[in-house]
């Protein structure tokens, strides 16, 4: 996509998020290499990354109402559908089936990894996919899905349709209150996430003003939240089961989804403020971001093979006891990796579906 028909602050913010999920997991890796490293012990830093899922669930409601605005009959519906499955799936298809494969799975596996809802889960758990952390791509699936709906059921209202689905699907699950794996994910207050996005997406294309110096002050505030949050803890909500079984969602939408909002709020205003549109204006830096942002989805899906590569030649790495080191390498090579993927695999993959299938 060429960079005047982007908005740069949003490639910024999934650059942010991925980074900040990469970084959970290398200072992870860093403690099953059984090396200190002052990050990993310094307060509540060290799961803190895992908040940049909340920015990509915000980011995902606010893209979903910026690209939606055009759609005006059936057919657009459906190219609109088909560009999100593309989107999602062309990299996650390949990749999960390579990892499928090699643990020799049933059709109740592969069922699940392709179609990522808990269609066939049982009881109270929700079963991961076999990439782990695909679990968040079970949530922007049925988000694309209710999306998709909404714009079937009012064209032009088709935003505020999906705000209000998705507010009776958690309200409805605070009054049933039931552990059933299926009823837990489809009102599972994460989804709350999405309609903060949203809301956001609604205030942004109607071209409601937001003051510099108010846009300031709430960036201001979404750092200090993200700090205080570092410094005194966020409980254990990093934990992806709490999500997962709905018991920690409130409670991260609260501490986690907020500041999301706020950051990306302030960020996305803070660029338009600018109004910097000339590709002639982009730095060497804003490019390297762009590219990250680009390459994000790349990032997330493939940064766990990677350490877990690494974890089998550990040998390789015990010369450096130096764990933040080590934090900062793990961290670069993902992102390096995983923008050659978004350059010489993904990229060309999504143009490829797309002129077959759009």
């Amino acid at each position: 996509m060429a960079i005047k028909n982007q908005i740069f602050s949003i490639q910024l913010l999934r650059a942010i998020a991925v980074c900040l999920v990469a970084y959970a997991h290398s200072i992870d890796l860093v403690g099953y290499l059984n090396i200190n490293s002052f990050q990993a012990s310094y307060k509540y830093l060290e799961n803190f990354g895992a908040i940049g899922v909340d920015i990509f669930f915000v980011i995902s409601g606010f893209i979903m109402v910026y690209v939606s605005g055009n759609i005006d009959n059936f057919s657009k519906i459906i190219t609109f559908f088909k560009k999100r499955m593309i989107r999602l799936y062309t990299l996650y298809i390949p990749i999960t089936f390579l990892l499928m494969f090699y643990k020799h799975p049933d059709v109740s596996t592969i069922l699940k990894n392709i179609l990522l809802l808990p269609i066939f889960d049982t009881g109270t758990i929700f079963l991961l996919p076999s990439i782990n952390i695909a679990w968040t791509l079970s949530f922007e699936l049925f988000f694309y899905i209710i999306f998709t709906i909404s714009l079937i059921i009012h064209k032009k209202m088709h935003n505020i349709v999906a705000i209000i689905i998705l507010l009776i699907f958690v309200f409805l699950g605070t009054v049933i209150n039931s552990n059933e794996v299926h009823l837990v994910f489809l009102t599972n207050p994460i989804l709350l996430e999405f309609v903060l996005g949203i809301i956001l997406g609604l205030i942004y294309i109607n071209k409601i003003k937001i003051p510099l110096s108010v846009v300031f002050l709430i960036f201001i505030t979404a750092i200090l939240q993200f700090v205080l949050l570092i410094n005194n803890g966020y409980s254990n909500i990093s934990e992806a089961y709490l999500t997962l079984n709905g018991s920690g969602s409130f409670l991260r939408v609260y501490l986690w989804g907020i500041p999301s909002f706020l950051l990306v709020t302030s960020i996305l205003f803070i660029n338009q403020h600018q109004n910097q549109t000339s590709i002639h204006k982009f730095s060497f830096l804003k490019k390297l971001f762009i590219l990250i942002g680009d390459a994000s989805y790349s990032i997330y899906l493939i940064h766990t093979f990677l350490f877990s590569a690494i974890l089998h030649f550990n040998d390789l790495f015990m010369n450096i006891q130096n764990g933040d080191l080590l934090i900062f390498l793990f961290l670069s090579f993902s992102i390096f990796l995983g923008c050659l993927i978004y350059i010489f695999i993904e990229d060309p993959l999504l143009n490829f579906c797309k002129k077959k299938l759009l």
